[in-house]
């Protein structure tokens, strides 16, 4: 079977959206086109999520809703789970049990049964450590001018408590507040922050296998690299999930990165041989894109506020505080932050 470098990129942007584990937004269902389903089940609370969606020409997967998904154990035990946005369903206030086989069972709004293969959550739990750096490259701003780009750098340490050959993954997610321009008004009214949550670097698959590892600890592994802009204006959370992974998770999402980073050459990996563990009932030849993992994760935070860096944090045209002598237009989520994808009023617990 012979796939076009076109509908290469359509599998990349099917997978990668998915591979985040956070609500992304996602069109209403349209044409039909390759089924998407992905999504983990995890030991941390509030990090079970399965997404359902099918392929679109140039786009992200519409959203497939209606659906009715169940979380199943080794004993047959099923819980449903909640349709918390289009095609996002979640189990709030549920953990995984290490060592417990999981799948899901997805029944479209068609009445088409699908199916993920059994897998059990790792056994082990490693610690996190966290560290960063900042650093300064060229690149190339919307005018085409050459610049001086400053960024963050993102690694991670951790001991592997003489654990012998495992698989592991890294995702991080940032979350940011911004406050919209507070203008003048006889009631003295402040409009309320938004607080944003997302994919610090979306395209990246972070991953490690001990297989050829010797010491007795993994440390400075990349796992982020974040461009410094004006998000960092106020208050900016980074949150790391240290995921482990089944033999079979960490195979499937390096054939993944493999794919995105792909030069075009004849010797590359056809995208035909990324299969996921999802099967059509009726149907098993049907090509389904996605995989359903289980995981046991552990969670490392820290915050950065702009005197944290040790260079000015300014960025006049993006920065919402009033100023009465200003000329520059304010940027519309300086007027409405709700307008911003993934913000919401309701600040996070921790924040």
């Amino acid at each position: 079977m012979r796939i076009s470098f076109r509908n290469c990129l359509f599998f990349i942007l099917a997978q990668l959206p998915f591979y985040c584990i956070s609500p992304v937004e996602i069109p209403v269902e349209g044409n039909l086109g390759t089924l998407v389903i992905s999504g983990q089940i995890s030991t941390v609370e509030g990090r079970t999520l399965i997404q359902i969606g099918r392929t679109a020409p140039d786009r992200l997967p519409y959203a497939v809703r209606g659906s009715t998904v169940l979380l199943i154990d080794h004993l047959e035990n099923q819980i449903a789970m909640i349709e918390y946005d289009s095609g996002i369903y979640r189990l709030p206030g549920f953990q995984g049990v290490p060592g417990s086989l999981y799948h899901v069972e997805i029944i479209l709004s068609t009445g088409a049964v699908y199916r993920s293969q059994p897998e059990m959550i790792p056994i082990e739990n490693l610690p996190l450590e966290l560290s960063y750096t900042f650093g300064e490259d060229q690149a190339v701003n919307a005018d085409g001018a050459t610049i001086r780009q400053k960024f963050i750098s993102i690694y991670a340490s951790t001991s592997l408590n003489n654990l012998k050959n495992i698989r592991i993954g890294y995702i991080v997610n940032e979350t940011f507040m911004v406050s919209p321009t507070d203008f003048p008004d006889p009631f003295g009214s402040i409009p309320p922050p938004c607080f944003i949550d997302q994919k610090a670097e979306p395209n990246r698959i972070a991953q490690v296998s001990t297989r050829n590892i010797t010491g007795s600890k993994i440390e400075n592994i990349l796992i982020c690299k974040r461009n410094i802009d004006w998000t960092f204006l106020e208050k900016h959370y980074f949150t790391a999930y240290q995921t482990l992974l089944s033999e079979e998770s960490f195979q499937y999402w390096s054939r993944v990165n493999t794919l995105a980073n792909q030069t075009g050459s004849i010797f590359d990996t056809p995208p035909a041989q990324i299969r996921g563990n999802i099967q059509n009932l009726a149907s098993p030849e049907e090509t389904i894109w996605g995989y359903v993992q289980s995981v046991n994760e552990t969670t490392e935070r820290f915050v950065l506020y702009p005197y944290d860096f040790p260079f000015p944090i300014f960025f006049s045209n993006e920065n919402c505080t009033y100023n009465p002598n200003r000329t520059e237009q304010y940027s519309q989520y300086c007027l409405n932050c709700l307008t911003m994808k993934n913000s919401t009023l309701q600040r996070p617990d921790w924040f």
